[in-house]
Formats: C-alpha cells, sequence, structure tokens
C-alpha cells in the first residue's frame, strides 16, 4: 500500500474521530442522559435531543477513528 493512500486514510479516520469527539462535547446532555445511574453521571433537568444509539454511535466512530489512525501509524513505523 502506498505512502499516500495509508495519509489520506490516516487524515480521514483522524478528522473523523475529532468530529465526534466535538460532537460528543457540545452534547453533553445527551451523553449524560445516555449513561445516567453510572459512573455519577447525572442528567439536567431539561430533556436530551439526542437518543441512546446516537451517543453511542459517536462513541464507536471517536475510538474507531483514533484505532485507525494509530494502526495506520503502526503500520508505516514497523514497515
Amino acid at each position: 500500500m502506498s505512502i499516500t493512500i495509508i495519509g489520506i486514510a490516516a487524515a480521514a479516520s483522524f478528522v473523523a474521530s475529532v468530529s465526534a469527539g466535538f460532537w460528543l462535547m457540545l452534547h453533553l446532555n445527551s451523553v449524560a442522559s445516555a449513561f445516567e445511574g453510572k459512573a455519577g453521571l447525572v442528567a439536567s433537568d431539561t430533556r436530551a435531543r439526542h437518543s441512546k444509539q446516537e451517543v453511542l454511535v459517536a462513541i464507536a466512530v471517536l475510538l474507531g477513528g483514533a484505532a485507525l489512525c494509530i494502526a495506520l501509524t503502526m503500520s508505516v513505523i514497523v514497515a
């Protein structure tokens, strides 16, 4: 695999991960209501605007993008 394709894939996974992280930070009320009762998180009185599934998808994109970026970096370093 060429270094250009690896670089594009790493950049895309980084952008996806950062975007999901910003989305999660902007919607903390939804995150708190999705995990209410766990780890001392308490949702505010207002209703969450996003469902638990949307929050879990954003967390999966965040972690998946970070893992892919690290894996691509390691494949370049090792090779």
